[in-house]
């Protein structure tokens, strides 16, 4: 399913590819700030629909929810996420990555 994008990608070693589903919520909710791990390395989020929930860097830039958008940046840097009121649901993939 996943091998559209990984081809995209400069990959020389996969750490961790996962799916983040967020149910809609009445209020827009910023979930906590973290790392996905402690050393440097990249990160890709691929949103698959899209929606005003946002991705919120260290430096505090808002990345937009847009189907068929894939940021990328070093997830050992601290980050978050948020949900969203505009869809039923938030849904994008997170690949990590050497």
């Amino acid at each position: 399913i996943f091998s559209p994008i990984l081809t995209r990608l400069d990959i020389k070693s996969l750490i961790r590819i996962k799916v983040n589903l967020y149910a809609r919520t009445s209020t827009l909710e910023a979930h906590p700030s973290h790392a996905d791990e402690e050393y440097p390395h990249t990160g890709a989020i691929f949103y698959l629909n899209t929606n005003n929930g946002k991705t919120i860097l260290e430096d505090g830039t808002k990345i937009d929810s847009v189907a068929n958008r894939v940021l990328l940046f070093d997830p050992s840097k601290k980050h978050s996420s948020t949900s969203a009121t505009d869809s039923k649901i938030r849904l994008n993939v997170n690949i990590n990555y050497g």
